[in-house]
Protein backbone atom coordinates (compact mmCIF):
# COMPACT_ATOMS: atom_id res chain seq x y z
CA UNK A 1 0.00 0.00 0.00
CA UNK A 2 1.23 3.38 -1.24
CA UNK A 3 2.19 5.62 1.62
CA UNK A 4 -0.42 7.85 2.63
CA UNK A 5 -3.35 5.91 1.58
CA UNK A 6 -4.36 4.80 4.81
CA UNK A 7 -4.67 8.21 6.07
CA UNK A 8 -6.55 9.34 3.36
CA UNK A 9 -8.84 5.98 3.64
CA UNK A 10 -9.09 6.77 7.24
CA UNK A 11 -10.24 10.66 6.37
CA UNK A 12 -13.23 9.23 4.17
CA UNK A 13 -14.16 7.04 6.73
CA UNK A 14 -14.16 10.16 9.17
CA UNK A 15 -15.80 12.00 6.19
CA UNK A 16 -18.40 9.36 5.63
CA UNK A 17 -19.13 9.18 9.53
CA UNK A 18 -19.73 12.73 10.34
CA UNK A 19 -21.06 14.35 7.24
CA UNK A 20 -22.74 11.07 5.55
CA UNK A 21 -24.20 12.26 2.40
CA UNK A 22 -23.08 15.78 2.82
CA UNK A 23 -19.92 14.58 2.03
CA UNK A 24 -21.04 14.50 -1.18
CA UNK A 25 -21.28 18.44 -1.78
CA UNK A 26 -19.88 21.21 -1.21
CA UNK A 27 -16.23 22.91 -2.48
CA UNK A 28 -14.34 19.72 -1.09
CA UNK A 29 -17.08 17.17 -1.63
CA UNK A 30 -16.62 14.06 -3.14
CA UNK A 31 -18.82 14.70 -6.32
CA UNK A 32 -15.81 16.78 -7.63
CA UNK A 33 -13.62 14.38 -6.70
CA UNK A 34 -12.88 12.83 -9.65
CA UNK A 35 -12.62 16.62 -12.04
CA UNK A 36 -10.50 17.83 -9.02
CA UNK A 37 -7.93 14.65 -9.59
CA UNK A 38 -8.09 14.75 -12.96
CA UNK A 39 -6.49 18.68 -12.93
CA UNK A 40 -4.01 16.90 -10.96
CA UNK A 41 -3.02 14.09 -13.56
CA UNK A 42 -3.78 16.68 -16.67
CA UNK A 43 -0.05 18.15 -16.83
CA UNK A 44 1.52 14.41 -16.80
CA UNK A 45 -0.13 13.81 -20.06
CA UNK A 46 -0.63 17.44 -22.11
CA UNK A 47 -4.12 18.29 -21.11
CA UNK A 48 -5.38 21.31 -19.55
CA UNK A 49 -8.00 21.74 -16.16
CA UNK A 50 -11.06 20.47 -16.64
CA UNK A 51 -10.40 18.04 -19.71
CA UNK A 52 -9.50 14.95 -17.52
CA UNK A 53 -11.66 13.24 -15.02
CA UNK A 54 -10.52 10.04 -13.26
CA UNK A 55 -12.61 7.08 -13.39
CA UNK A 56 -12.25 4.08 -10.65
CA UNK A 57 -10.89 2.14 -13.69
CA UNK A 58 -10.07 1.54 -17.60
CA UNK A 59 -12.82 -0.96 -18.02
CA UNK A 60 -14.99 1.73 -16.48
CA UNK A 61 -14.16 4.24 -18.34
CA UNK A 62 -14.31 2.31 -21.76
CA UNK A 63 -17.50 1.05 -20.46
CA UNK A 64 -19.14 5.06 -20.12
CA UNK A 65 -17.67 5.42 -23.83
CA UNK A 66 -20.05 2.19 -25.15
CA UNK A 67 -22.42 3.38 -23.43
CA UNK A 68 -22.63 6.55 -25.24
CA UNK A 69 -22.48 5.09 -28.44
CA UNK A 70 -25.32 3.93 -30.83
CA UNK A 71 -24.23 0.67 -32.60
CA UNK A 72 -26.78 1.34 -35.63
CA UNK A 73 -26.19 -1.08 -38.57
CA UNK A 74 -24.12 -1.10 -41.00
CA UNK A 75 -21.57 1.22 -39.09
CA UNK A 76 -21.83 -1.26 -35.72
CA UNK A 77 -18.31 -2.41 -35.94
CA UNK A 78 -16.02 -2.26 -33.14
CA UNK A 79 -12.52 -3.20 -34.19
CA UNK A 80 -9.90 -3.56 -31.32
CA UNK A 81 -6.62 -5.93 -30.71
CA UNK A 82 -6.08 -9.49 -29.30
CA UNK A 83 -3.33 -7.47 -26.77
CA UNK A 84 -5.90 -5.35 -24.87
CA UNK A 85 -6.18 -5.44 -21.61
CA UNK A 86 -8.17 -8.99 -20.57
CA UNK A 87 -10.96 -7.15 -18.60
CA UNK A 88 -10.95 -4.74 -21.90
CA UNK A 89 -12.10 -7.15 -24.10
CA UNK A 90 -14.27 -9.10 -21.53
CA UNK A 91 -16.39 -5.84 -21.06
CA UNK A 92 -16.28 -5.34 -25.35
CA UNK A 93 -17.65 -9.36 -25.55
CA UNK A 94 -20.28 -8.41 -23.93
CA UNK A 95 -21.84 -4.96 -23.19
CA UNK A 96 -20.72 -4.26 -26.39
CA UNK A 97 -22.23 -7.23 -28.34
CA UNK A 98 -25.63 -6.35 -26.15
CA UNK A 99 -25.60 -2.98 -27.18
CA UNK A 100 -25.44 -4.23 -31.02
CA UNK A 101 -21.91 -3.74 -31.89
CA UNK A 102 -20.08 -6.41 -34.13
CA UNK A 103 -16.59 -6.73 -32.37
CA UNK A 104 -13.24 -8.07 -34.80
CA UNK A 105 -10.30 -8.59 -33.14
CA UNK A 106 -7.05 -7.78 -34.73
CA UNK A 107 -4.78 -10.84 -34.03
CA UNK A 108 -0.95 -10.12 -32.79
CA UNK A 109 1.90 -10.53 -35.02
CA UNK A 110 3.68 -13.24 -35.97
CA UNK A 111 6.31 -12.88 -34.00
CA UNK A 112 3.91 -12.12 -31.10
CA UNK A 113 5.40 -8.87 -29.93
CA UNK A 114 2.53 -6.34 -31.53
CA UNK A 115 -0.40 -6.44 -33.43
CA UNK A 116 -0.68 -7.08 -36.98
CA UNK A 117 -0.95 -3.84 -38.25
CA UNK A 118 -1.94 -5.24 -41.89
CA UNK A 119 -4.88 -7.29 -40.48
CA UNK A 120 -5.87 -4.17 -38.03
CA UNK A 121 -5.87 -1.58 -41.03
CA UNK A 122 -7.62 -4.08 -43.00
CA UNK A 123 -10.38 -4.18 -40.53
CA UNK A 124 -11.06 -0.56 -40.49
CA UNK A 125 -13.76 0.19 -42.61
CA UNK A 126 -17.21 2.10 -43.47
CA UNK A 127 -18.88 -0.19 -40.99
CA UNK A 128 -16.26 1.22 -38.38
CA UNK A 129 -18.06 3.33 -35.45
CA UNK A 130 -15.00 2.59 -33.19
CA UNK A 131 -11.30 1.68 -33.29
CA UNK A 132 -9.95 0.67 -29.53
CA UNK A 133 -7.04 -0.31 -28.67
CA UNK A 134 -4.22 0.27 -26.03
CA UNK A 135 -1.13 2.63 -26.77
CA UNK A 136 1.36 0.19 -24.43
CA UNK A 137 0.97 -3.32 -24.18
CA UNK A 138 0.14 -4.04 -20.79
CA UNK A 139 2.54 -7.18 -21.21
CA UNK A 140 5.11 -6.50 -23.50
CA UNK A 141 5.22 -2.45 -23.52
CA UNK A 142 5.24 -2.37 -27.12
CA UNK A 143 3.76 0.61 -28.18
CA UNK A 144 1.25 0.31 -31.11
CA UNK A 145 1.18 3.39 -34.07
CA UNK A 146 -1.60 5.31 -32.84
CA UNK A 147 -1.47 8.15 -35.61
CA UNK A 148 -1.06 5.92 -38.38
CA UNK A 149 -4.32 3.84 -36.97
CA UNK A 150 -6.57 6.85 -36.17
CA UNK A 151 -5.66 8.45 -39.40
CA UNK A 152 -7.09 5.30 -41.03
CA UNK A 153 -10.50 5.08 -38.81
CA UNK A 154 -10.78 8.90 -38.98
CA UNK A 155 -10.80 8.44 -42.84
CA UNK A 156 -13.77 6.30 -42.77
CA UNK A 157 -15.44 8.27 -40.45
CA UNK A 158 -15.24 6.14 -37.32
CA UNK A 159 -14.03 7.48 -33.56
CA UNK A 160 -10.86 6.15 -31.90
CA UNK A 161 -10.53 5.26 -28.10
CA UNK A 162 -6.84 4.81 -26.65
CA UNK A 163 -6.20 2.94 -23.31
CA UNK A 164 -2.91 5.33 -22.52
CA UNK A 165 -3.29 3.71 -18.51
CA UNK A 166 -0.35 1.24 -18.99
CA UNK A 167 1.76 3.87 -20.80
CA UNK A 168 0.97 7.00 -18.77
CA UNK A 169 3.48 6.28 -16.30
CA UNK A 170 6.74 5.15 -18.95
CA UNK A 171 6.64 7.46 -21.97
CA UNK A 172 5.21 11.15 -22.65
CA UNK A 173 2.13 11.46 -23.37
CA UNK A 174 0.64 14.55 -25.42
CA UNK A 175 -3.01 14.38 -25.53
Amino acid sequence: MPRGVRDRMARYAEDWSARGVRAWGGDDGWWDMPARVGNEIAPLIGAHDGEVVMMPNVTLAQASVLSSLTYTPPRNRIVMTELDFPSVRYLYQSLATRLGAEIVVAPASADGLGVDMDRLLSMIDERTKLVALPLMSNVLGTINPVAQIAAAAHAVGAKVLVDAAQAAPHIRIDV
